[in-house]
């Protein structure tokens, strides 16, 4: 478990940057972030799910999609707002909306997994004996 929970940690941190630093030197950006600094600013919006993790704990479920909405929100404006001046420049505008829209889609993925990967499975009711 420990194992495929931190692959989907590292291929969201690393390669998801890869891909946008990817994108955003093939449409020669005007403002290219390093490599690195996209890497920490995917870690770094990480940073909401630790309290946030404690928080499912509680087991109600509208509670747990508050938290979902709430903590995507957070971080994943401070995802948009760093990545929209090297986008906003684009000839397209549709290539500079759908990257910071899919940036934002794929964070609530990531969350919507944590919580079916770790507290959904937890709070499953087994099944009636017969």
């Amino acid at each position: 478990m420990v194992t495929s929970a931190s692959t989907l940690i590292f291929l969201y941190v690393v390669i998801v940057p890869l891909l946008l630093y990817g994108l955003l030197w093939n449409r020669r950006s005007e403002m290219l972030h390093p490599y690195v600094d996209l890497v920490c600013l995917y870690g770094y919006s990480l940073a909401i799910f630790i309290p946030v993790t404690f928080l499912w704990i509680i087991n109600m479920e509208w509670f747990r999609w508050v938290l979902i909405f709430v903590s995507v929100s957070l971080s994943g404006t401070v995802l948009g707002r760093a990545i929209w001046p090297a986008v906003k420049n684009d000839v397209n505008k549709m290539v500079a909306f759908g990257t910071v829209a899919t940036v934002v889609v794929l964070h609530f993925l990531l969350a919507f997994t944590f919580k079916v990967y770790f507290f959904d499975s937890m709070h499953q009711v087994p099944p009636p004996l017969l």
